[in-house]
Parts: structure tokens; sequence; C-alpha cells
């Protein structure tokens, strides 16, 4: 999978479905999302601040933390 874009908190990568959104702490939860590839071209230009309250608010990704 190659990676398309990569913050401190997220890695997106190409999928056979999409694009795939993963959390980089161990201890959040969910771990990972799958969207369309046209979902990730609207996220592509953000700032990386944008990108991962995005990937938070809106996707859910790594929206729980275990302590």
């Amino acid at each position: 999978m190659a990676t398309l874009r990569e913050t401190e908190n997220f890695v997106a990568e190409e999928s056979a479905r999409g694009v795939r959104i993963t959390v980089k702490g161990r201890r959040a939860h969910p771990k990972s999302r799958v969207v369309k590839a046209e979902t990730f071209d609207r996220m592509r230009g953000m700032s990386d601040s944008s990108f991962d309250g995005t990937c938070v608010i809106d996707l859910g990704v790594g929206v729980f933390s275990r302590r």
C-alpha cells in the first residue's frame, strides 16, 4: 500500500476499496476506516490540523482513547 498522506496522528494509504485512514496512537479506537477516493480527494488539500480534526470528528477514527 502506498502512503498518500501522513500527519502526526494519522496515515492515509491506498487500499483495494479506496483510502484507509489509520490512527497512529496505540490506545485509540477505532483504529482505521476506509473512505472513498472522492472523500479523500476533498481532504487532500486540508492543513494537518484540519485533516486530523476531520478524521476524528467527521469519520470517527481514533475518537475513543484508553488510558
